[in-house]
């Protein structure tokens, strides 16, 4: 596996939720929020920046919930960015600024 030499970055939806799956007070919990404690990660705010947006998105996508719409947002807000996921078939169909493709990037799923 290659080292990542720029920081990655998510919306404090999707951290929370990540959280959530790993599992209270877990191992995995912590290496997570080392990685945004080190900078490695960085958890971007899209609700009190973009409550407005995050909202109105899901009502094009009847799969989309407030995690995908938040990750469309910071997409939008950082159009230079590629968005990483293993959900291939709900981020394929998203659009940003309301016609284009998410540039993504979708590791193999073992």
């Amino acid at each position: 596996m290659r080292a990542i030499d720029e920081p990655l970055w998510t919306s404090e939806v999707v951290f929370g939720e990540a959280c959530w799956q790993l599992g209270q007070n877990s191992a995995e919990v912590a290496a997570l929020l080392e990685l945004a404690d080190r900078g490695a990660l960085h958890v971007v705010p899209t609700i009190a920046d973009g409550a407005a947006r995050v909202r109105s998105l899901p009502a094009n996508y009847p799969a989309m919930d407030v995690c995908d719409a938040s990750l469309v947002f910071l997409s939008e807000c950082h159009p230079g960015a590629r968005l990483v996921t293993v959900d291939v078939r709900d981020f394929s169909v998203y659009r940003r600024f309301r016609d284009e493709p998410l540039p993504l990037v979708c590791p193999a799923r073992r």
